[in-house]
Formats: C-alpha cells, structure tokens, sequence
C-alpha cells in the first residue's frame, strides 16, 4: 500500500509555490509530485483542479518570468484557463 500524502506543515512562500506550479502551468502534469506532496491532493486530478486558483494567484508572474518566446509554445494553463488576472 503506497504511504499517506500529507500536506506540509511550514507556509510556503511566494517563490516556492510558484517553483511548485510552473512545471503544472507548462504541461498539466506534476511530475515530482511536488504540488501533490505540498498540498496533501490525492491525484493529478485534484492538482489539474487545483491549478486553476494557483493560475488566478500565480499566472501573471509565472508568464512575466518566463523565458521562452510566448510564440514558440503555449503553456498549458493558459490554453485551458486564458489570460491571468493583474
């Protein structure tokens, strides 16, 4: 039986959290688990619903301090939520 996820006890900062859900903006998918382990969620699909609040918190940061082109790809929060409030 897999061990019990529970959510970290310690706030998380500002810069932490938005490390957790950038790879989830990018590709849907928390691959290390981070946002899983960091908010105690059971599966992707409760970090996939999850994300739309990080995007409305996060979003606007997240597509200021990215590096890529926004031509090249389009990140998949983005796609799936539109623009993030200012």
């Amino acid at each position: 039986m897999p061990p019990k996820i529970r959510p970290r006890k310690k706030r998380l900062t500002f810069e932490e959290e938005l490390f957790i859900w950038a790879i989830i903006f990018e590709s849907s998918y928390d691959y290390f688990s981070e946002a899983r382990i960091a908010y105690g969620l059971p599966d992707e699909n409760a970090v996939r619903a999850a994300a739309r609040d990080a995007w409305q918190r996060l979003g606007h940061v997240f597509l200021a301090r990215r590096n890529e082109p926004p031509t090249r790809h389009r990140p998949w929060a983005l796609a799936k939520f539109g623009p993030p409030p200012r």
